[in-house]
């Protein structure tokens, strides 16, 4: 039985916006960083529509059996169908919402037919781009982006990252073949086992390999050294998997050493470090790497990567920007230049500094002035003792502000259209000011003078 969690309010908006677009019909991507609940945020949607109307069929959809498998767990109290990609259901006209996990792949040719059919799609990423450069926005109309890594971390949601790297590098500039060549040496191989002893001793964690035999000989390395460690890839079969998953879970193994599996979405617990021996170009496959570990735990992660992945691509925890028509997807912040230094001991530090120094200083006062305002006016409302606009009142706001920064008590269109209707019989007659029309409506003046300029 999987226990309710209390919602939090990044997800609440999440879930608000993403219901409102799929009411109009909209495929709408929810984006928010590994490990803040994207599974939740999707059960939350299927309830309240399911609630509404009990004939709501859902389709949930991924590419991989682990990811599937954790779904079924996190979704067991909503009433889903559940298909890998790779096998789709022929009956997928019946479906009314058809949720996929990692959408990012959904550009893909085997992820077509779910686009041909009434049901509207909902998308769920971490990274919702594409390294070839394809947009998403063929699939998809709305992407929802409530938070950033950094801000989940400030509020202890998620793990913070502690990044070390060695002085000799896996080069990032070799090809596919040349990459496992190159990165199963003597030399790399000893690196890696001396950076755990030296950073993360005693830790459990995932090392991502380049290929089978790198991950064979890696775990090899490790278990020569008498460090519990195994190698798990795709060619094993499911049932194998998971009995390392449970042996990992149980604290018997320490070091996992992985070929493209446990990239996407599996929740793995307990990972206390991340080792990168793979290079790429990739930012979706280096930020699915080490979100592994930013599940929140008693830590910061232990990043150790042996590429040069955290100073080509960055790292999770600096502020991007996603959206569908924009090159690949994705823009970095235009105010911050980021600085990475690596130190004596191997540890780099990231700077993210803004650029427009007096300004920022000002707009960080003026949002953490707000953020504070906006957590006092979440209370009230999950309370459900006030009006809307007693919790205007109370906090010193307008009531289209509290509006604003809780979609959920938006005003419908129609509801508006009827407003602004109401708002000109009463400026017509000319017997009350903008402000005690704004009251008698429910908006403020300002919003009033905007509507009737005269």
């Amino acid at each position: 039985m999987v226990t309710e969690l209390k919602e939090r309010l990044y997800q609440v908006q999440s879930k608000n916006e993403a219901l409102l677009n799929l009411g109009q019909g909209l495929n709408t991507i929810v984006c928010l960083p590994t490990g803040s609940g994207k599974t939740h945020v999707a059960r939350m949607i299927i309830k309240e529509l399911q609630g509404v109307s009990g004939s709501v069929r859902v389709l949930f959809v991924a590419h991989r059996l682990e990811l599937i498998i954790q779904a079924q767990k996190a979704l067991e109290s909503c009433r889903v169908d559940f298909a890998l990609v790779q096998s789709l259901p022929t009956n997928l006209s019946t479906y009314d919402l058809i949720v996929i996990d990692e959408c990012h792949h959904a550009a893909a040719t085997t992820y077509a037919p779910l686009f041909k059919v009434a049901a509207v799609v909902l998308g769920l990423s971490a990274t919702p781009i594409r390294l070839d450069g394809r947009s998403l926005a063929p699939q998809f109309s709305k992407l929802i982006q409530k938070a950033q890594a950094h801000e989940l971390i400030q509020d202890g949601w998620i793990s913070d990252i502690r990044l070390f790297v060695p002085e000799v590098l896996i080069e990032t500039e070799a090809t596919t073949a040349a990459q496992c060549q190159t990165a199963n040496t003597p030399i790399h191989l000893a690196a890696a086992i001396d950076e755990y002893r030296k950073h993360a001793r005693g830790l459990q964690g995932v090392t991502f390999c380049t290929d089978r035999q790198h991950a064979a000989d890696t775990a090899q390395a490790y278990r020569s050294v008498g460090i519990s460690a195994v190698n798990v890839d795709g060619s094993m079969l499911p049932a194998e998997r998971e009995k390392i998953y449970d042996r990992f879970h149980s604290g018997e193994i320490r070091v996992v050493c992985n070929c493209e599996l446990y990239v996407e979405g599996v929740d793995l617990r307990g990972v206390d470090f991340i080792q990168v021996l793979r290079p790429t170009e990739s930012l979706v496959l280096y930020f699915q790497m080490i979100g592994r570990g930013m599940r929140v735990g008693t830590r910061p992660l232990i990043l150790l990567d042996h590429t040069n992945n955290w100073d080509s691509i960055g790292l999770p925890t600096e502020e991007r920007l996603y959206t569908l028509t924009k090159g690949k997807g994705c823009a970095t912040s235009s105010t911050s230049t980021v600085t990475r230094t690596r130190s004596a001991s191997g540890e780099v530090l990231v700077d993210e500094a803004d650029e427009f120094t007096a300004l920022s200083l000002s707009l960080v006062e003026y949002d953490y002035k707000n953020r504070v305002l906006k957590a006092r006016i979440a209370k009230l409302i999950e309370k459900g003792s006030l009006t809307l606009k007693s919790i205007a009142e109370d906090s010193g706001v307008c009531l289209e502000t509290v509006r604003r920064w809780h979609p959920k008590y938006r005003l419908s269109s129609q509801l508006r259209r009827d407003q602004k209707a109401h708002a000109a019989k009463l400026a017509s007659k000319g017997e009350l000011s903008m402000k005690d029309i704004g009251q008698e409506v429910g908006v403020s003046g300002s919003t009033i003078r905007k509507w009737h300029p005269a």
